[in-house]
């Protein structure tokens, strides 16, 4: 998203060892992004939730957001098995 929105950013890739290191020493998770005034952000949903509503990626209208959020929670939830794709239900004609 920084990089789209034309953001200077500076990016940290860790290897195996070293994302271990760094784990233990932030907040045991990553990815992690360190902001320009040395507070810490962890959480890779919530991440990128506060960086669309911050470069203006996400819609002004607050219904278009929920939906934005509803969308996001649910591929969130498929691709960490919270949900799992029998739950749906589909409209079966008849």
């Amino acid at each position: 998203m920084l990089y789209h929105a034309g953001k200077q950013y500076n990016l940290k890739e860790h290897g195996v060892t070293g994302w271990v290191s760094y784990k233990k020493i932030k907040y045991g998770e990553l990815p992690v992004i360190e902001r320009s005034d040395g507070t810490y952000m962890k959480d890779c949903l919530a991440i990128s939730r506060y960086l669309a509503s911050h470069l203006k990626f996400m819609p002004e209208d607050d219904f278009e957001n929920y939906r934005c959020d509803q969308i996001t929670q649910t591929f969130y939830g498929l691709y960490t098995g919270k949900i799992l794709p029998h739950n749906f239900e589909f409209n079966k004609t008849k």
